[in-house]
């Protein structure tokens, strides 16, 4: 028996249509867990931004695009609605809700066929930083929402 018909050796077939993970220098990509935590305590544009970014990461510049578009829109949205909401409204409803939106849309659209390794996410420390800079920008939206509201209302009762 010669050396290429050993019969305790592997099956030889091209496995690479099946493989699951990233190629090397694939572009790293935000988990499930930290795009839903950062945009629980970062708002909506933060998870516009994770949803984004992993658009991107993918390759799918379109879907990256329309991301972007709905979750400006969205972010816009729940401004306008803020200050109509009952004061007695659980706080957390609202950033659970959107959280959940965006961790579905990892899980089940961005990371569903692909594996992605620790080495492959984005630190926790880019997770943070994007979280804080879309918290600022949002309240900053969110007050300036208000406070239109708050002069609008102003204006009806002293004439």
């Amino acid at each position: 028996m010669d050396e290429s018909q050993n019969p305790y050796a592997p099956p030889k077939a091209d496995l690479a249509p099946f493989a699951s993970s990233p190629p090397d220098g694939a572009a790293p990509m935000f988990s499930p867990r930290q795009a839903s935590l950062g945009t629980f305590f970062g708002g909506p544009l933060a998870g516009t931004y994770f949803l984004r970014a992993n658009f991107l990461a993918k390759g799918d510049a379109r879907r990256a695009k329309t991301t972007a578009i709905v979750g400006i829109a969205f972010s816009l949205a729940i401004v306008a609605v803020l200050p109509f909401l009952p004061e007695r409204m659980p706080h957390a409803i609202i950033p659970m809700s959107y959280a959940m939106v965006v961790w579905s849309i990892v899980e089940k659209m961005q990371l569903a066929k692909v594996n992605v390794p620790k080495a492959r996410l984005y630190p926790a420390g880019r997770v943070v930083a994007v979280a804080l800079v879309g918290l600022v920008v949002f309240v900053t939206l969110a007050m300036l929402g208000m406070l239109v509201v708050q002069l609008g209302g102003a204006e009806d009762t002293g004439g």
